[in-house]
């Protein structure tokens, strides 16, 4: 009653301030003895337990006889009476009604003692089973008087037992009679369960008394308590939610709290009406009278709507010993204002419907529909009070207003809730058509349908970024990167997605395998074959920072080119395409080398020296800043008249063996000689003949290996040959073998027994 008066009163508040009031989180609970008797009981007991709802369990008469006439018989504490009767039902004999009159009471009336026994042959036998008190009285008209056994005894079904009845002492004046039914033969033995008995000597002698020869009966009732019931129900008051003018009901839950011991049951069903006198019908969670709520905290959302409430509780159990209790059942709910639409998101879609929009606002709980205009949307979910999430039907190009419905109301319209239906874009076009597949470059996308600012592209599925709408049919974008292929160009805008049909070609990166041959001269013009992948439309050939002198494509997998001039050192090939430039690594080395030298002035005689390198690896270059000329000392006492050249030569692999020609000013009748360190000269310069020499015109050429005879560094093999040739300009008869002085004998000695064990060929002066 609080609640409902505070409910009001706030009302009363919001309408002379003319403010609006916020949603109310409201409770009502039945937890008092009071709350439960204002519903509607069948068999269920309020009183035992206060404040539960229990089944009944109630004092049945089991056996009875109504019927008495207007005799009866003495009784007093030496004359005891009784009757005989069988129990239908197994249970607690709790209390009997037993019909008495006192005749000629006037002074002390006692108190009567009635007795239940067992009976033997019919009549009464052994010591009392149980024991209860009929209060005394005075009256001379027959009545029925209650005897409560404080400790009921539990009697058999079918078997017999007698109740017999005695005064404490007897009345002073007057005597305590019981009824007994007529003496005519058809109202004499009336009830076929027992009859009635008399004792004498205070009840220790049992006989069936007859009247008119036939037996009698006295009026009584016997009360047995089998138990529980099987079932029972309470149907509470009505709930009246009293929601604010402009509210509406929201009914959230049912909860209670109680105990169900085994084989019993505690279920609820819940009615609700606009009407505070229904009709109420009463159905469970599915909305039908076939289910009932089981769990409490139940969700009450199917009466949304319904300003009046009412629950009812319906016990059972099949152990008449047991009953289920409930107490503290509440109903909660929410009033609520009529929703109202403040923002919807996104604001359009394709007008073949589907887009999911998020709809903000207030008052959402309990939406019944959610609209597009008139269009129903094709789904929705309440989120929260605030939110709903809905899809969009199918509609025509133009704007619509969205709209909430709930049991408040229909959400007003306003600019805040439109939602407009775009076409969806197509794409006829994408230029250029194919690029790397680094991505990066800029393409131009021609369709219909681009909007500025809501128009997106994707190529192969991956955004292609800083999209810009030129014009409804244009738009440029930077292409992002993808796979070695053909992929889709596919716009996008609040009117959905274009067709698949536009492709782009990603073009993958080229790649050089190998290089042949893998040098040559600083000069350049040497023909290279470039071996790899993806070399189709090449547009460049680059040895290191510059292009190819020239180059052919034969296929994807070679490319011809010719190298450029460039400087002593090792360079990468890389060959460039649509799909970028090659990425460089030790297969696409190229080694520029110093291959000849420019006109060196001649240390003696005049003239000029010019070396090259014949044949060599082709990282094998001559060192420029280390070859010189210079004079050597005399040979046979005769001075060499060109002098002699110091040549170096770098990057060759460790071991080389290369072939130098040296170019003289004028060789007309000489011959040549090396001067210089040897494997067994012990660090001494020494002459000896070049390997493998031959003369043609001005031109000396010989043989010379890494940390072999000539070169006369000796490091090991470490492809630098230091010094490697020491020509002499000499007499030609120098090449025979002459007279030679003691010296010259020594050094022949020495080198005819180097090549004897070296199997070298080497011939000594």
């Amino acid at each position: 009653m609080h609640v409902r008066l505070l409910i009001v009163f706030i009302a009363f508040l919001s309408i002379i301030s003319g403010t609006r009031l916020a949603a109310a989180d409201t409770c009502l609970t039945d937890s008092a003895q009071a709350d439960f008797q204002n519903g509607l009981t069948a068999t269920i007991d309020l009183t035992t337990s206060p404040g539960d709802i229990m089944l009944l369990k109630p004092d049945v008469i089991d056996q009875q006889n109504p019927t008495v006439g207007t005799s009866g018989v003495g009784v007093t504490t030496t004359t005891w009476a009784g009757q005989t009767f069988t129990p239908a039902m197994t249970g607690q004999l709790t209390k009997v009604d037993i019909n008495l009159f006192c005749s000629g009471c006037t002074g002390t009336t006692p108190n009567l003692t009635l007795s239940l026994r067992a009976t033997s042959g019919g009549l009464p036998t052994g010591a009392d089973l149980a024991t209860a008190t009929v209060s005394g009285f005075a009256s001379g008209a027959s009545a029925f008087y209650t005897a409560t056994f404080a400790s009921p005894y539990t009697v058999t079904a079918g078997t017999q037992y007698a109740i017999v009845i005695r005064p404490t002492t007897n009345p002073a004046p007057g005597t305590y009679a019981l009824t007994r039914s007529g003496t005519a033969a058809a109202g004499s033995n009336v009830y076929a369960g027992g009859t009635r008995v008399a004792g004498a000597t205070s009840g220790t002698v049992w006989s069936v008394p007859l009247t008119g020869g036939v037996s009698t009966d006295a009026g009584f009732n016997i009360y047995i308590n089998s138990g529980y019931v099987a079932s029972g129900s309470l149907t509470s008051a009505t709930k009246d939610s009293n929601p604010a003018s402009g509210y509406s009901t929201t009914w959230t839950s049912l909860s209670w709290t109680g105990a169900t011991p085994p084989n019993t049951t505690l279920r609820f069903q819940v009615a609700a009406s606009n009407s505070n006198s229904g009709p109420f019908s009463f159905v469970g969670p599915d909305g039908t009278a076939a289910t009932f709520f089981t769990t409490t905290g139940a969700s009450l959302g199917q009466f949304n709507g319904n300003r009046y409430l009412q629950y009812k509780a319906l016990l059972s159990s099949s152990d008449s010993t047991v009953t289920p209790v409930a107490s503290d059942v509440t109903t909660c709910f929410t009033t609520l204002p009529p929703p109202a639409v403040t923002a919807v998101s996104p604001t359009a879609g394709p007008t073949t419907g589907g887009t999911v929009v998020t709809i903000s606002g207030s008052g959402f709980t309990g939406a019944t529909a959610v609209n597009f205009g008139a269009l129903g949307a094709s789904s929705f979910t309440v989120d929260s009070d605030t939110q709903v999430t809905a899809t969009s039907p199918a509609g025509t190009a133009g704007a619509v207003d969205i709209t909430v419905v709930t049991v408040g109301g229909t959400s007003t319209t306003s600019g805040a809730d439109q939602f407009s239906y775009a076409a969806a874009p197509t794409v006829t076009a994408v230029s250029p058509g194919s690029g790397a597949v680094a991505g990066g470059g800029t393409v131009t996308v021609t369709g219909t349908n681009f909007v500025t600012g809501a128009t997106t592209v994707s190529i192969g599925g991956a955004a292609c970024t800083a999209p810009s709408v030129t014009s409804a049919t244009s738009l440029t974008c930077t292409v992002p990167p993808g796979s070695a292929g053909t992929a889709s160009v596919v716009a996008t805008s609040a009117g959905g997605s274009s067709p698949a049909n536009a492709l782009y070609a990603y073009v993958a990166l080229p790649t050089v395998t190998a290089v042949s041959p893998a040098g040559g001269p600083t000069a350049g013009g040497t023909t290279v074959t470039i071996t790899g992948t993806g070399f189709g439309g090449a547009s460049a050939v680059r040895f290191g920072a510059s292009n190819a002198a020239s180059f052919t494509v034969n296929s994807a997998t070679t490319i011809t080119a010719s190298s450029p001039a460039a400087n002593a050192g090792t360079v990468d090939i890389t060959v460039v395409t649509i799909g970028g430039t090659s990425a460089v690594s030790a297969s696409d080395r190229f080694a520029y080398a110093v291959r000849q030298t420019g006109e060196i002035p001649a240390a003696a005689g005049g003239g000029t020296i010019v070396a090259r390198i014949a044949s060599g690896s082709p990282g094998c270059s001559i060192d420029l800043a280390n070859t010189t000329s210079f004079v050597p000392p005399s040979f046979n006492g005769t001075v060499p008249p060109l002098g002699g050249l110091k040549v170096k030569v770098i990057g060759c692999p460790a071991g080389e063996a290369v072939t130098l020609a040296v170019t003289f000013s004028n060789l007309n009748g000489v011959g040549a000689m090396k001067y210089g360190k040897t494997p067994t000269s012990n660090g001494a310069s020494v002459w000896y003949t070049p390997d493998g020499m031959s003369i043609q015109g001005n031109t000396i050429t010989y043989s010379v290996t890494d940390n072999g005879l000539g070169d006369d560094t000796f490091t090991g093999p470490d492809g630098v040959i230091n010094d490697p040739i020491v020509p002499v300009a000499a007499p030609t008869k120098v090449a025979g073998i002459p007279a030679l002085s003691g010296w010259g004998l020594v050094i022949l000695s020495a080198l005819l027994g180097l090549m004897f064990i070296a199997a070298n060929r080497r011939t000594a002066p």
